[in-house]
């Protein structure tokens, strides 16, 4: 009975919320839209340009990881080519 009634529950809101996304937009007086934008620059400004934003902060989060990495870390001999400018003992 509970999964009958879960069902019916279900099926009047689908029924009763499916008409809104056609009331989405009415138009107003005086509106003069815009050509619509084609498939391409829907791509380009749903998919690439938030990836390109991506990249961005990506590579600005990545850069002090990569200059840690540059260098010898603790422990590391600093100079393990000696030079014929230092005076060895």
């Amino acid at each position: 009975m509970q999964k009958i009634r879960g069902f019916a529950i279900t099926a009047l809101s689908v029924i009763m919320l499916a008409p809104l996304p056609a009331l989405g937009y009415t138009p107003d007086a005086g509106d003069e839209p815009g050509p619509g934008m084609t498939v391409l620059e829907t791509v380009g400004f749903f998919v690439l340009l938030p990836l390109a934003i991506w990249g961005v902060i990506w590579v600005l989060w990545s850069i002090p990881k990569w200059r840690r990495e540059a260098g010898p870390s603790t422990g590391e001999d600093w100079n393990p080519i000696p030079s014929k400018d230092v005076v060895s003992n």
